[in-house]
């Protein structure tokens, strides 16, 4: 599958290449896989990002970049 600029609106795994926004002038550059999940916020659900070795969920918002969808079967 192509790379989109769009972030993306479903759950699913992605590789992500760009910067993810920190705080203030702060930004970190990436290219890994990543996870999208959703998580409660307030009286809905949003994506947040998960990134490979980190147990913190960040809010999609703060990644520009492309994303590409990884296909990923479950295997029985």
């Amino acid at each position: 599958m192509k790379a989109s600029k769009l972030p993306p609106r479903v759950e699913g795994c992605y590789i992500f290449r760009g910067t993810r926004h920190i705080r203030a002038a702060m930004y970190e550059h990436i290219a890994e896989p990543v996870q999208l999940v959703e998580v409660p916020s307030k009286a809905r659900k949003e994506l947040a990002v998960v990134m490979l070795g980190r147990a913190a969920k960040f809010q999609l918002e703060k990644f520009s970049g492309t994303w590409e969808l990884i296909n990923v079967e479950e295997t029985l």
